[in-house]
């Protein structure tokens, strides 16, 4: 009821707090939804990662943090390029690549255990962050494009809060969906410790697969809308 409230009043005021009108904007509410999406599937990688690297596979926190980087890297080097060959192509395609490198990455996450070669892992990590780094700015940047310049600092704001709570969403989802897959087998213990019981340890794996299910099935909503979605750029062609 208050959110139904909120909505209404938010659509009837003349200074809303959240411009909730830009949604009427199919190309802008794609590519926010697609944002969305891209930002949860890649939080749930973020949060369960290091628990498997550090609790799971036993490797120094100084190690794993060496490993996770490679998301990093492989984002910053995407987004040196995507940003400029969008303005010139355009950023739809781009955000297609980079949506479809997120899910050829993620999915083959659901499959790893506790003997998994490491190299597969950085290698996904990698692509993890290629995706990543290719998405982010087409995608910003249909988003800016679909909307008047007067409304610029509203849409940079929304874009943030997306991101925001794409990356609570995931979290939220992966801890509940590890946490309920180890409660039904009878596994209620710090996951800190889960490498110490060979029950606990295949118990957080089955989790650890339904939550890269849901977070595949993220990305191949996010790759489906950014497909859909026709920017300026690509309106601007016809």
């Amino acid at each position: 009821m208050l959110l139904a409230g909120f909505v209404r009043r938010e659509l009837r005021t003349d200074a809303p707090m959240l411009e909730l009108r830009l949604f009427r904007n199919a190309v802008f509410s794609m590519a926010v939804l697609a944002r969305l999406s891209g930002f949860i599937a890649m939080t749930v990688s973020r949060f369960l990662m290091p628990i498997y690297l550090i609790s799971l596979r036993g490797l120094e926190e100084a190690a794993a943090g060496g490993v996770l980087f490679l998301t990093s890297l492989g984002m910053g080097i995407a987004a040196q390029g995507s940003g400029r060959l969008a303005d010139r192509f355009g950023p739809r395609p781009f955000a297609v690549a980079g949506f479809a490198v997120s899910l050829l990455a993620t999915l083959p996450m659901a499959f790893l255990g506790t003997g998994s070669s490491l190299v597969v892992v950085m290698l996904l990590l990698f692509g993890v962050g290629l995706g990543m780094g290719l998405w982010t700015v087409p995608n910003n940047s249909i988003i800016m494009g679909s909307v008047s310049p007067s409304r610029m600092g509203v849409v940079s704001a929304l874009t943030n809060l997306t991101r925001n709570v794409g990356n609570v969403t995931g979290q939220a989802l992966a801890a509940s969906v590890v946490a309920a897959v180890m409660a039904a087998g009878g596994f209620d213990i710090p996951l800190s410790e889960i490498a110490d019981s060979p029950g606990a340890a295949r118990s957080f794996i089955a989790g650890w697969r339904w939550a890269y299910a849901l977070a595949a099935a993220f990305s191949i909503a996010a790759l489906a809308l950014a497909f859909r979605t026709r920017s300026a750029f690509d309106l601007a062609r016809w």
